[in-house]
């Protein structure tokens, strides 16, 4: 189910849902979590996330963040929840194929994927702090892949970002392609760990963790969200634009 935001194709059994937003490197909006909500919806063996233009997600489009209060910043973080619920909760595998900035939204919603491929040109990184948010999923799901130290660096400062081979050796990326080979590869992952068979039992294993990040993101996120520094960091976003 192709969107305005999402372009789905199928590979064989794997379907490739592609972010399809390049001018602005793909940075989310309410679109984008339909349409990719949608292409997991679609029946298929696998999945791969990618997106369009030689970038992942550079993040939540800023150009959102205008609450009103914090019960519309509320209804707006349940929105990304939903996402990497589907994405953790699914019963057959996903796998993120990173090219360019995956910031913020896009760093999590490679974390929330069963395998990452990158590109050497990737760069991860959680920017959000300097807008004057933060990201508890990426707090609680990185630190199992990362380590803590490195991910107090990320989240906390905002500056230290990762390349894809930074993030291959501390094991946050499974394989590194060409950006030319980078899907072909992600769907070829995804063909092969759709067909063994006991996948789906390991993936609920694997994931039991999850759960935790998305009790307390709704406890955080929306007094942050609904704040005057992410407002006045949206402003200063609309101006250099």
């Amino acid at each position: 189910m192709t969107t305005e935001t999402v372009r789905v194709e199928r590979r064989g059994d794997v379907v490739v849902a592609t972010m399809d937003r390049p001018d602005k490197r793909n940075a989310a909006d309410l679109s984008v979590y339909h349409g990719l909500e949608a292409a997991l919806g679609e029946d298929a063996a696998a999945y791969v996330l990618a997106g369009a233009g030689g970038d992942f997600s550079a993040g939540d489009d800023v150009a959102m963040f205008d609450f009103e209060g914090v019960e519309a910043a509320d209804a707006f973080i349940v929105e990304v929840e939903r996402i990497f619920r589907v994405i953790e909760g699914h019963p057959r595998p996903v796998v993120a194929a990173v090219d360019g900035y995956a910031l913020g939204f896009g760093f999590e919603l490679a974390l929330a994927c069963d395998l990452v491929l990158a590109s050497p040109r990737a760069v991860l990184g959680l920017p959000e702090i300097t807008h004057g948010a933060a990201p508890p999923n990426a707090m609680v799901r990185a630190v199992d892949v990362l380590g803590r130290g490195l991910v107090r660096h990320l989240a906390l400062s905002g500056r230290r970002w990762l390349s894809g081979a930074e993030a291959h050796g501390y094991g946050m990326v499974a394989e590194l392609h060409e950006p030319d080979r980078l899907v072909d590869a992600a769907v070829a992952l995804a063909a092969e760990v759709a067909a063994t068979p006991a996948s789906g039992h390991a993936k609920r294993l694997l994931t039991l963790g999850a759960e935790a990040g998305y009790r307390l993101a709704p406890l955080i996120m929306p007094r942050l969200m609904a704040s005057g520094t992410v407002a006045a960091s949206r402003r200063r976003y609309a101006g250099d634009r």
